[in-house]
């Protein structure tokens, strides 16, 4: 009895010492994943202000275009905003198109540059030609 005694008591002793290891790692990653909650919040919170700016910006805008003050819930306003965000989407596909278009020039560039003359060979060098054609004038039967 006394054995069985010992061993339920190691046995306790184990369980508690693996129970205590898991917690001083969860303990551990606690840290981490504070950090990475507060990041997270961090950047949701910047990006409803960015997003708060840009809106507040646009309706100053609008509000220039118009000439005078005017409350952001009239039809008018409405109107004039959703034309100038229409016009902002469009610039920014012009610039994103613009920007695609250089990187495609840039890696033709590239491309062109890295190809080399001395594989091609002589026959590369003319161009295709066809037939001769009917120089006679009429038409072919």
């Amino acid at each position: 009895m006394i054995n069985i005694a010992k061993e339920q008591k190691k046995q306790e002793e184990k369980l508690l010492k693996e129970r205590q290891e898991d917690l001083v790692r969860k303990v551990a990653k606690l840290k981490e994943w504070k950090m990475e909650v507060n990041k997270r919040v961090a950047k949701q919170e910047k990006e409803a202000q960015e997003a708060k700016e840009k809106k507040e910006r646009l309706i100053e805008e609008v509000r220039s275009i118009l000439g005078y003050r005017i409350d952001p819930k009239d039809e008018r306003f409405k109107e004039a905003l959703l034309k100038k965000e229409m016009e902002d989407k469009k610039a920014s596909k012009a610039a994103k198109k613009l920007a695609r278009q250089q990187r495609l020039i840039e890696r033709l560039t590239e491309a062109s540059a890295e190809v080399p003359s001395a594989g091609r060979s002589s026959t590369d060098d003319e161009p295709n030609r066809d037939p001769p054609s009917n120089t006679s004038g009429s038409p072919e039967v």
